[in-house]
C-alpha cells in the first residue's frame, strides 16, 4: 500500500493497481465509522490518524472467538519469553524457556509437539547449540 501520491513499483511497468479507502465516515455529530472485517479473534492494536488538527493515537481492540467457529481453526498463538532481565555468559549452557497461551483465554496451550524457536541473531553466534 502506498501513501496518497507515491506509488514505487521499482521501474517495472504496472499491470493492475488496487485502491482501498479506509477512511472514516461521520455518522453522526463527532462519532466516525467504518465497517471492518477481522481476520481471526485476538488482540488488535488500532492506530487512527486525524490530519486537521494533527493527532495520533492507538488503541487496543479485543475480538473475542465467533460461536460459529470452530476453535480447531484457530491457529494463532501468543508466545512470551520467560526468561526476561536474565544474564547469561557466552560459553555457558542456559536454558531458554518460554510461554505458550491462547490469544483470547490467555490460557497456557499444553500437549504442543511442534514448537520450534528461530532466531536471526544466532545466524551471528556459530557456536550456538541445541542440546
Amino acid at each position: 500500500m502506498a501513501p496518497v501520491g507515491n506509488f514505487s513499483n521499482y521501474k517495472r511497468r504496472p499491470r493492475g493497481l488496487l485502491v482501498l479507502d479506509r477512511s472514516l465516515s461521520e455518522t453522526s455529530p463527532g462519532v466516525y465509522t467504518t465497517p471492518i472485517r477481522l481476520p481471526s479473534a485476538g488482540r488488535f492494536d488500532v492506530p487512527v490518524l486525524v490530519d486537521q488538527p494533527r493527532t495520533m493515537t492507538c488503541f487496543q481492540l479485543d475480538v473475542n472467538q465467533s460461536p460459529e467457529t470452530k476453535s480447531a481453526h484457530r491457529i494463532a498463538t501468543a508466545v512470551k519469553p520467560r526468561f526476561a532481565g536474565r544474564k547469561f555468559t557466552p560459553g555457558e549452557p542456559a536454558t531458554l524457556a518460554f510461554l505458550v497461551t491462547d490469544p483470547v483465554t490467555r490460557r497456557p496451550l499444553t500437549g504442543l509437539g511442534d514448537v520450534q524457536v528461530y532466531s536471526a541473531g544466532w545466524a551471528t553466534a556459530p557456536d550456538a547449540t541445541w542440546p
